[in-house]
């Protein structure tokens, strides 16, 4: 049988085509992996920031149910009962010591000194930081609430005491823990710290079985358990202060990890800053008539730190404290120069804005959630 002359044959693959093909076949597959591994990514990061996201919505509930809560006993000569916040209306005092009557039972304390610049964000605005910035108030749940506040029992007891007012206080304690193994910024564990308190004297027969501790339950130690009246004085306090924040310290109650309660009431972990600014307005009373700064000092005006008023109390200038204290003697003489009892500021808080920054070890990232509060 004789070939076909006019028949052409298949060339076989060379070396070029081969080294090409596997050429493609390799880029073709490092694209894919580069696309599985940005998946990956993507997957990851968006589970962290929803886990992160979710852990600051807790977190901002648990702190909107205290905070918007009644928080002095009802007086009807005050405006809507002076149960809020905004009803204590300190811009009516004067320099004579009257125009406000402190309320008669609770009080409200707001610890905001200066915050410290960190850096500028992508819009030219200043990113701050707060590490000694707290709330220390009392909280009253209405009648109708079936979610009383609760404490466990102390030591030698199996009894779960309850109450609808209880001493709440926010603040950083040291974690020992930084951004980075070989270094970074500090960490910090947003704490609340809770005891109930009686409402009335009427209510202390129900505590007393608690009386003992006084991380559970507002009192001396012994056989006294205190009430929203007694509570007006500072000294009768959970010592929540700028000296023993962040970390703890002397005198006790320790906040830190030492402390017998410490996981009880860790409300976040990994936080870098806790940052609580007040929109407030002015009175009459000489060094408390400074209206918040104004951009592009301050950004977030009307919120500014209490720091930009030195305040009547001389102990307490650029502490940024505000306190609603009382019996303390002499706490309206503002003539007395110096006057080391007078309150602190007396101005009218309207509304409360905190600004919380946490770390997510896993994206190495930092989220930051702001939540205002009308009070």
């Amino acid at each position: 049988m004789l070939m076909n002359p006019n028949r052409r044959f298949r060339r076989a693959i060379g070396l070029v085509e081969l080294m090409v093909a596997m050429a493609l076949s390799i880029g073709i597959m490092y694209i894919l992996a580069e696309s599985f591994k940005m998946g990956l990514d993507f997957t990851r990061n968006a589970r962290s920031t929803g886990n992160m996201m979710s852990q600051l919505d807790s977190a901002r509930a648990v702190l909107a149910r205290d905070i918007l809560a009644e928080h002095f006993l009802r007086d009807e000569n005050k405006p809507n009962g002076g149960v809020r916040l905004s009803d204590q209306r300190l811009d009516f005092l004067n320099n004579a010591g009257a125009g406000w009557t402190p309320p008669t039972g609770g009080f409200f304390r707001i610890i905001s000194p200066a915050s410290t610049f960190e850096t500028f964000d992508s819009d030219g605005f200043a990113i701050n930081s707060a590490r000694n910035h707290a709330l220390h108030f009392t909280a009253i749940l209405p009648v109708a609430d079936q979610n009383l506040y609760t404490a466990n029992s102390p030591a030698g007891t199996t009894t779960t005491y309850a109450s609808r007012a209880a001493e709440v206080a926010y603040f950083l304690v040291d974690s020992g823990l930084t951004t980075s193994p070989g270094g970074g910024q500090k960490l910090y564990h947003l704490i609340r710290r809770q005891r109930l308190v009686a409402l009335t004297g009427d209510e202390t027969a129900s505590l007393l079985g608690a009386a003992n501790d006084p991380e559970v339950v507002a009192s001396n130690g012994t056989n006294t358990v205190y009430t929203l009246d007694n509570i007006r004085d500072p000294s009768l306090r959970l010592n929540v202060s700028p000296s023993t924040m962040p970390g703890g310290g002397t005198p006790p109650p320790y906040f830190g990890p030492g402390n017998a309660r410490y996981g009880e009431d860790l409300v976040l972990s990994n936080v870098l800053s806790f940052e609580v600014l007040v929109d407030w307005s002015q009175s009459a009373v000489t060094n408390s008539s400074l209206a918040p700064r104004q951009p592009p000092i301050n950004w977030d005006a009307p919120f500014d730190t209490l720091a930009v008023n030195a305040g009547q109390n001389s102990t307490f200038t650029n502490m940024g404290l505000f306190d609603t204290w009382y019996p303390v003697a002499n706490w309206n003489n503002f003539a007395l120069a110096n006057n080391a009892a007078a309150l602190p500021l007396a101005v009218r808080v309207k509304q409360i804005q905190v600004i919380t920054r946490v770390w997510d070890s896993k994206t190495k990232m930092a989220r930051q959630s702001t939540w205002k509060f009308a009070m």
